[in-house]
């Protein structure tokens, strides 16, 4: 192996177990399930941790002509998820944000009156 994939593998490894890491302890210590942010959360972690072990183990063993075909498959579905997980959270904070500002903004109304 190149040094340069022994530096991916390497990183990717760091975050697939950091990831797996989170993942556990997030769903021991939160009530993730409990709203659409913390269901965000937790499945954009587990997609991560998916992508970065997987990919980890293909680099360190370096079996590109032993990947099935429905690892290719499974590869682009993850990446997909991520991909969407990613706009579905832009969308939750831009709403909190703007609940948040609205909720500010009565507040200031109702101390000057």
């Amino acid at each position: 192996m190149s040094g340069d994939l022994r530096y991916t593998a390497i990183v990717e490894a760091f975050g697939g177990v950091g990831a797996i890491l989170f993942v556990v302890f997030y769903m021991i210590l939160s009530p993730w399930f409990r709203n659409a942010v913390g269901r965000n959360v937790m499945f954009f972690e587990a997609a991560l941790g998916f992508i970065f072990s997987y990919s980890a183990i293909y680099y360190f063993f370096e079996f590109p002509h032993l990947v099935p075909k429905f690892m290719v498959r499974v590869d682009e579905v993850v990446i997909t998820l991520i991909v969407l997980l990613t706009w579905q959270r832009l969308f939750q904070m831009i709403r909190a944000q703007i609940s948040t500002r609205a909720k500010s903004r009565k507040k200031v109304k109702h101390d000057d009156e």
